[in-house]
């Protein structure tokens, strides 16, 4: 519905453009005689009644629009306060931690690094503590700003002193790292430049749809109520071996 909204307010937007185009076409000519001066203050007033119509449902549009946009964020939000007992390890769709380094990968990367891999548990979380308060200091700004099809983004500098010499001292694997949550706090988080929950699909490695979310939960919910009916009756079967052996 939403889809459908926004392309109808372009196609009134355009219209409305084209109206107010042959109103401004029209009023040089009022000076004709006096036929064509009815017949032009007709077609410009018809035009003006138009116009306004379509303004009053542009700006219907735009309001639905903005409330749409609200309640989805408020639906993701939701979502994500909630999701947190649906999910399990080893799921599809969970929450991420937007703008913080991985751990996980850390570790690897610096078990692959190390002469000792024992104590790469130890270096990457000192790494991750430095580098972390690196990504949310709001001073240091790795991007450069560039014209895309005519619209402005900021992409990564390369040649950023921090993150040349940080990958001349661990190397691209760990550099990839902290460049990639550089990259999430500033294209969803660049105000405060801090991490932040989203709903994530991990089969995918992408932002989660509402859709997907509300799949994924009522199959949760299917399985849960499965496991609720089967107990129910290991219980009753119980219940009812108990009164046979009374009996």
């Amino acid at each position: 519905m939403l889809d459908q909204e926004l392309n109808a307010k372009q196609k009134l937007e355009l219209e409305t453009k084209q109206l107010q185009s042959k109103l401004e076409a029209v009023k040089p000519m009022q000076g004709e005689d006096s036929e064509s001066k009815k017949k032009m203050a007709e077609q410009s007033e018809e035009l003006q009644d138009k116009y306004d119509r379509v303004e009053s449902i542009v700006r219907t549009l735009i309001t639905k629009e903005r409330q749409s946009n609200d309640e989805l964020q408020l639906a993701r939000k939701a979502l994500i306060r909630g999701f947190q007992d649906l999910t399990t390890d080893r799921t599809s769709i969970g929450i991420k931690k937007m703008g913080m380094l991985n751990l996980e990968s850390l570790e690897k990367a610096f078990n692959q690094k190390l002469s000792e891999p024992a104590e790469s548990s130890y270096h990457a979380a000192l790494f991750c503590e430095k580098w972390e308060n690196e990504i949310r200091n709001p001073k240091w700004h790795p991007f450069k700003a560039i014209m895309v099809d005519g619209k402005e983004m900021e992409i990564l500098c390369e040649d950023d002193e921090k993150l040349r010499a940080l990958k001349e001292e661990h190397g691209e694997q760990i550099c990839d790292l902290v460049t990639k949550a550089l990259l999430e706090i500033n294209e969803h988080n660049p105000s405060s430049r801090y991490p932040f929950s989203e709903l994530w699909n991990y089969k995918e490695d992408r932002k989660a749809t509402l859709e997907e979310v509300v799949a994924y939960v009522q199959n949760q919910w299917r399985l849960d109520g499965s496991k609720l009916k089967r107990k129910r009756a290991e219980e009753d079967a119980g219940s009812t071996q108990v009164e046979d052996i009374t009996r």
